[in-house]
C-alpha cells in the first residue's frame, strides 16, 4: 500500500516538472500519464476572456493551424498561407491522434501551440516528403468556430423493432435486408433469405 502511494506520488511530481506554465501534459485522474497521449504537449498561447463553448467530441471544428517540424521550425503546411479555415469532425478519426487529443476543450478565438509525438503524428511512416518519419510536430492553432456534428443514429433501436431491448434472428434478418435494398446489394439479400 505504502509503495502505491509513493508510486502515484513521483507519478504526480514527474507530470508537474514535466510541464511549464500554461502547458498540459496528458494524465489520468491518478495523475499516472495518460498511455493514449503520452508526449503530447499543448501550450496555450492565448485564451479569450469569455467561453460559450468548448470543443467535444463530434463537434464540427473551424481551424486555422501552421504545422512545422519540432527538429528544425521547418514549416510543412499552413492554413493560415493559404487564407483557408480547415473544417473537420473531432472525434471522427480525420485527423491526427496528436489532434484529436489536443484540440478538446477549446474555446473560439483559442490559440494553442501541440507538441505531437510522432506516435500521434504520421509514426514511422511520416507523409509525403516534407514530414519524415518518426518526426515530432509542432501545430500552432487557433478555434475559429464549433458547430454541433452529425447526429449519430442509434442502430440497435433501429434493429430492435419490438422495442424490448432483445434482437432476435428475425429483426436482424430484416434489417439487413432492408440495408441491402438500400444499398442495392442484391447478393446479400438472397444470402439472408
Amino acid at each position: 500500500m505504502h509503495c502505491k502511494i509513493v508510486v502515484a506520488f513521483l507519478a504526480i511530481l514527474s507530470v508537474a516538472f514535466a510541464q511549464e506554465e500554461g502547458e498540459k501534459v496528458f494524465a489520468k485522474d491518478d495523475g499516472s500519464p495518460d498511455d493514449e497521449a503520452r508526449g503530447l504537449v499543448i501550450d496555450p498561447t492565448f485564451v479569450p476572456d469569455e467561453c460559450e463553448r468548448k470543443s467535444k467530441k463530434g463537434d464540427m471544428l473551424k481551424m486555422h493551424y501552421t504545422g512545422s517540424l519540432a527538429v528544425d521550425g521547418s514549416v510543412f503546411d499552413s492554413s493560415v498561407d493559404r487564407k483557408e479555415p480547415f473544417d473537420f469532425q473531432i472525434g471522427a478519426g480525420q485527423v491526427i491522434q496528436g489532434w484529436e487529443l489536443g484540440l478538446l476543450d477549446m474555446c473560439i478565438g483559442e490559440k494553442r501551440t501541440l507538441t505531437i509525438p510522432a506516435s500521434l503524428g504520421y509514426g514511422e511512416a511520416g507523409a509525403g516528403e516534407k514530414i519524415p518519419p518518426g518526426s515530432t510536430l509542432k501545430f500552432d492553432v487557433e478555434l475559429m468556430g464549433i458547430e454541433d456534428g452529425p447526429k449519430q443514429k442509434n442502430v440497435f433501436k433501429e434493429i430492435d423493432v419490438d422495442g424490448d431491448n432483445k434482437l432476435s434472428k428475425e429483426e436482424l434478418k430484416e434489417y439487413f435486408r432492408r440495408m441491402a435494398r438500400v444499398y442495392k446489394i442484391a447478393e446479400v439479400i438472397e444470402m439472408v433469405k
